[in-house]
């Protein structure tokens, strides 16, 4: 690159809506800061011109919150008396949808 099209006064300035869900670096590099959100993001140039784009952060799963069917016992090969029924949460507490969730039995001694 031109070094004259490198220089801090030559550069786009880069924000963010909401700093506290996302961040934006002089380079144009978002990044989250593990809380939810939506955040727009604006572009300004050298001569003035601008554009923005709206970026939605939501959070990847982390943990499972049993919610029903924990506690239960039975013989090897028979099947429970009530499912065992989880959500699906990310970092935050709040459910993350749209994640297969398998099973397997756990044998204690």
């Amino acid at each position: 690159m031109h070094p004259a099209l490198s220089s801090p006064e030559r550069r786009s300035i880069w924000t963010s809506s909401d700093p506290t869900v996302a961040t934006v670096s002089n380079t144009g590099t978002l990044t989250t800061t593990g809380r939810r959100g939506t955040v727009t993001v604006t572009a300004t140039s050298p001569t003035g011109a601008t554009d923005n784009a709206s970026v939605t952060v939501s959070l990847a799963p982390s943990g499972l919150v049993l919610l029903g069917g924990g506690g239960q016992t039975g013989k090897a090969g028979t099947t429970l008396p009530l499912p065992g029924v989880v959500r699906v949460v990310a970092s935050d507490g709040v459910g993350v949808g749209g994640v297969a969730v398998g099973r397997r039995a756990v044998r204690h001694c």
